[in-house]
């Protein structure tokens, strides 16, 4: 009978850390950034973000993002004179349900927008070539991320991809307007279908 019991605490054990969140570290050195792990980003995923500066330093917000391919007229940001930027492509956009303001970050419209047009997230990516990317960056807030207006001199929040895994990237985040207000890592992992 008692061995039933530690069976029994064993398996709902095992269930509770396979349903938790992963765990979140930050990244000792930066990792490589893979064009072909890059263009498998499309997805949905567990999102954590740790804070170690600003007012709200040691705190963590926890929550979903989903990523989806950016239809080919929206794989380009437009400048102020209405010509694409050269050496940015933006090849995701998406919406995550976290709310940003519990690690301190700046609240710049809604994450959950899922409007190709306003979205939640954007990921742009700096000067790709055929192996990797120089940068790969996400910015939350549907109000930075509208696509029919050029921003400049207004807040952000911004998540800087170092490493991207088959099933996960992670990196560090920063939030502010003129001057930073908040920092730190996050991770995001995929989810699995039957979640």
């Amino acid at each position: 009978m008692a061995a039933v019991a530690a069976l029994a605490v064993a398996c709902a054990s095992s269930r509770a850390a396979r349903a938790g969140p992963p765990p979140c570290a930050a990244l000792e050195r930066p990792g490589t950034l893979d064009a072909a792990a890059i263009a498998a980003l499309a997805g949905d995923y567990s999102l954590t973000l740790v804070a170690t500066s600003g007012e709200r330093s040691g705190q963590i917000a926890r929550g979903t993002a989903t990523l989806f391919e950016n239809p080919d007229r929206l794989r380009h940001l437009i400048d102020a004179s209405g010509n694409p930027m050269l050496g940015v492509v933006v090849p995701f956009y998406g919406a995550a349900d976290i709310d940003v303001t519990e690690v301190g970050a700046l609240p710049l419209g809604t994450t959950t927008s899922n409007d190709p047009l306003q979205p939640g997230v954007l990921v742009i990516q700096n000067s790709p070539d055929d192996t990797t990317a120089r940068s790969l960056v996400m910015r939350l807030g549907s109000e930075i991320n509208r696509r029919n207006a050029v921003p400049f001199d207004g807040g952000y929040t911004v998540l800087r991809v170092r490493l991207v895994g088959p099933d996960s990237f992670l990196g560090s985040w920063a939030s502010g307007t003129v001057t930073e207000v908040a920092a730190g890592f996050f991770c995001a992992v995929r989810r699995s279908n039957n979640l």
